[in-house]
């Protein structure tokens, strides 16, 4: 078993708030631990603003380099994501070695600009979204500039939960303990239908191994209709059996769209069953390490634990690396930069 000690692993589910945009946050919540409104739900933690205690968690937890994002804050609109990755790339610049950053954007018609300025002017390696945004879904029309520009420039996508998906209440916890991981499952099926038949080389990393996406594979799978057509007349509308699948071509069809998946291995609070699971479903090469510091691990010591239980899920020495940074490497570096 690797240590926890050895800077071994790229963290991509790592969150980050310049202190401005927080303290804005803060005087939003009246000084309230949590900001709970219609749009959001979302834990001030002071620790997020800070480089030096995130260095300091990372050198406890292995991490090597941890990609900052918070795609929960796009919600507040351009202007303000604007000003989260131009303090985002100050962040980088002064510890470039252990720290990269998402491009963050909301629904506007400025988005597709604002990545292409990061890109190109900071080199942010990939883009960060909520799996929902308000009432626009992913395979909405007024996403595709964003998915345009970051297939041109083969950017991956990191998704996170929306914090507060439509409907969710936040009767004990729900928000967070099944709509988000709800979200995040709606928002895979949105994409694999209705946005990879329209931009098929276009990379997602999906949040807390994917919601409930691995688990519910199967049945996602009765349902699955791409390429469209191609049910005989008397099976419109109904599941279909694994064996049918594969007889009108559907089989393939899903398969090859899911490999499209990468999953974090956040989210489980360090369950062994669930982290094992993945790495069955989506397999370990499709796996990233995600730690959720410093929101779900609150402190060094439990973004170690959930980091390091990769290591007791039985992989080969082979698939440890791939999830510690190989895989992580490989998407972050897919970047084209076009001038």
């Amino acid at each position: 078993m690797a240590s926890s000690s050895a800077r071994t692993k790229i963290d991509l589910h790592h969150h980050f708030v310049p202190d401005g945009v927080f303290q804005r946050l803060r005087e939003m919540a009246g000084g309230a631990t949590r900001l709970v409104t219609e749009e959001t739900s979302f834990t001030l933690n002071a620790d997020l603003t800070d480089p030096l205690k995130h260095l300091a968690a990372m050198e406890r937890a292995g991490v090597a380099m941890a990609v900052l994002g918070q795609s929960g804050l796009n919600f507040l609109g351009l202007e303000i994501c604007r000003s989260i990755n131009d303090e985002l790339a100050d962040v980088v610049r002064q510890h470039p070695d252990r720290f990269a950053a998402c491009v963050h954007v909301p629904v506007d018609p400025g988005a597709a600009d604002e990545v292409a300025r990061c890109v190109e002017d900071y080199g942010f390696p990939c883009i960060t979204i909520p799996t929902s945004l308000g009432e626009v879904y992913l395979d909405d029309p007024r996403m595709d500039p964003i998915w345009e520009t970051a297939q041109r420039y083969r950017t991956p996508i990191i998704l996170h939960p929306n914090l507060l998906p439509k409907g969710a209440s936040t009767d004990y916890g729900l928000e967070r303990s099944t709509a988000r991981t709800t979200d995040t499952t709606m928002a895979a099926v949105r994409i694999m239908c209705g946005v990879f038949n329209r931009y098929p080389d276009l990379l997602f990393v999906l949040p807390h191994c994917g919601g409930t996406l691995g688990w519910l594979k199967g049945r996602i799978a009765m349902f699955f209709d791409e390429p469209p057509g191609q049910r005989p007349p008397e099976l419109r509308g109904y599941a279909l059996t694994a064996s049918q699948q594969r007889q009108y071509g559907f089989a393939d069809t899903f398969e090859e769209r899911f490999r499209r998946f990468y999953v974090d291995t956040a989210g489980t609070g360090a369950w062994l069953q669930a982290i094992k699971m993945t790495s069955e479903v989506f397999g370990a090469d499709r796996m990233v390490c995600g730690s959720d510091y410093p929101l779900e691990a609150k402190n060094p010591e439990e973004m170690a634990e959930v980091l390091d239980a990769i290591y007791q899920v039985g992989l080969s020495p082979e698939q440890v690396r791939m999830v510690e940074s190989e895989t992580a490497q490989h998407l972050l570096t897919r970047v084209q930069m076009r001038g």
